[in-house]
């Protein structure tokens, strides 16, 4: 087995046996990730890799969005409009190419990683 496949193997076992709450976790923190890699992309001019990190993030924040129960969850509704506002900074980075909007989600998912770390450690 080579490297690159037992990585992807070692990951896909850690999704799979996570919680839910851990798997948010992990997919805020990779969004967060992604998103700042993606300002660094814009700052120095790479569009081609700002927009792949956008597009994952994009895609991690409309998942999250697609598996949230707003009827179930407390405040349901105000995170799906906080994921919709996200998309929205996030994709107008990525039609731009500036940096503010990118940075504006940075901050409110980092935020929101915070929140479901907390989240985390007290169901524990």
């Amino acid at each position: 087995m080579n490297t690159a496949t037992a990585i992807n193997a070692y990951r896909q076992n850690t999704v799979q046996t996570a919680s839910k709450t851990r798997v948010v976790v992990m997919l805020t923190d990779r969004a967060r990730s992604d998103t700042a890699q993606a300002v660094k992309a814009i700052e120095r001019r790479d569009p081609a890799d700002a927009h792949l990190l956008l597009r994952h993030a994009q895609d991690i924040i409309s998942e999250l969005a697609h598996a949230l129960d707003v009827e179930q969850m407390p405040g349901g509704y105000e995170l799906a409009d906080l994921y919709e506002y996200i998309e929205h900074l996030l994709t107008e980075a990525n039609l731009t190419k500036t940096v503010t909007p990118a940075q504006q989600a940075l901050t409110l998912i980092g935020e929101l990683a915070d929140i479901f770390h907390q989240a985390e450690e007290a169901s524990r």
